[in-house]
């Protein structure tokens, strides 16, 4: 046996169990010989057979630990990978929103009258209730604040932004909504706890 194959033998492959491997390489050396290119060929076989294995190989994955008691079910539906749909009703969402906050921003007339509204507040604060500037300066605070309050309003364009950004989120939720009870219909055996 030259060294090779024994140097082959001894570095076993920690992904394929010992046996197997062991029992591959004896049968590869009996079919192909013990030359150096047998040996490299055993090699490159036996590494093939042990990444094959581990991607035909169905080993449990633990996804979560928790104390079940008795009675109790815990059942876990993998989310799918996004459909064509998804990803594009979300990435339209995204641009909406974008659109939707920008339309939404204060403007310099709402921020303008907002300064000129903080600056009457602190007029009227400082006049004595009663008097007569106190009552000119609690008109103008009202004054200002219906007008903040008309300036405020959310613009047409703005309205009918948020109106298809809500109808995008509704459609886009029923697509989720779609696709997850989709995966939840193929049977799995629930994990339930054992006394």
């Amino acid at each position: 046996m030259n060294p090779g194959a024994r140097k082959a033998e001894a570095d076993r492959d920690r992904d394929t169990e010992p046996w197997q491997k062991r029992l591959t390489e004896r049968g590869l050396r009996r079919l192909l010989g013990d030359s150096g290119t047998a040996w490299v060929a055993t090699t490159l076989l036996t590494w093939t057979a042990g990444r094959l294995g581990e991607v035909f190989r169905d080993r449990p994955e633990t996804v979560a630990r928790l104390d079940l008691r008795q009675g109790e079910r815990f059942s876990v539906t993998a989310r799918p990978p996004l459909t064509r749909r998804e990803r594009r009703l979300s990435d339209e969402r995204e641009k909406l929103a974008r659109r939707v906050e920008r339309a939404s921003r204060p403007r310099r007339r709402q921020r303008r009258i907002a300064k000129e509204l903080r600056v009457a507040k602190r007029r009227l604060a400082r006049h004595r209730p009663g008097s007569r500037r106190y009552g000119r300066a609690s008109d103008n605070v009202t004054a200002l604040s219906a007008e903040l309050e008309r300036a405020s309003r959310p613009r047409r364009g703005a309205r009918s932004l948020q109106k298809r950004l809500d109808l995008l989120d509704r459609e886009l939720a029923a697509e989720r909504g779609r696709i997850m009870s989709k995966a939840r219909r193929r049977k799995r055996a629930p994990v339930t706890a054992k006394a």
